[in-house]
């Protein structure tokens, strides 16, 4: 499937009234993501020389696709709610304002869900290797781009370094900026270099051993 034709699934999915139907579309959206989860770990593990026939089972396999169970039944009661509130308006064109919203729902989610797959399959293969090594210390560090498009969150993160296997970010977490002002991170815990929609950080792994 193709980014156009999950797009398409997509829609119908936030859109339909058939209970299991939904389901049947969730499954459809999940695999896809898993699928590119589990493309970009090999990728990761190849470039780095890991055979993953060597260790155990993904540690986070699981934790990602509840993960895009919830972040795709988010964008579903979103869109029910922009229906509602058209409805209620009695705005003209309500296909047309749906489609325009569910699409613009996806395209934020989708390229920010095409960052956080590639960071978590890579926390992934870190995280199953290290399990199987036990004298093997690994670090992550959040790298953020210096540039005028980085914003002020994403340069306070940069150069964090904390182990692999805990949280960058949890809900409710503070984070002091440069000019002196506090944002308050709310959204889920984040093994991964990401703090809002379109976020362009990264991460570097650092691997010690006893």
């Amino acid at each position: 499937m193709n980014e156009t034709e999950l797009q398409d699934v997509v829609y119908e999915f936030t859109t339909t009234s058939d209970s299991q139907k939904m389901i049947e579309l969730l499954g459809v959206i999940i695999t896809y993501y898993l699928t590119v989860y589990k493309s970009e770990r090999q990728k990761f593990a190849d470039t780095n020389h890991i055979d993953l026939n060597d260790y155990g089972q993904d540690i986070l396999l699981t934790n990602y696709a509840e993960y895009l169970e919830t972040l795709f039944l988010g964008l579903r009661d979103r869109s029910l709610e922009k229906l509602e509130e058209l409805e209620s308006n009695l705005e003209d064109n309500i296909n047309l304002l749906m489609t325009a919203f569910v699409m613009n729902q996806f395209r934020r989610t989708h390229e920010t869900e095409s960052s956080n797959v590639i960071q978590t399959a890579q926390v992934g293969v870190i995280e199953q290797l290290q399990a199987s090594n036990t004298d093997m210390r690994v670090t992550k560090t959040w790298i953020s781009r210096n540039d005028e498009r980085t914003c002020e969150i994403c340069r306070a993160l940069h150069g964090m370094t904390i182990p692999v296997q805990e949280n960058f970010l949890v809900n409710g977490q503070v984070v002091d900026l440069k000019d002196g002002t506090r944002f308050v991170y709310n959204y889920v815990d984040r093994t991964v270099a990401i703090v809002h929609p379109y976020d362009r950080c990264r991460i570097e792994f650092n691997i010690e051993r006893d």
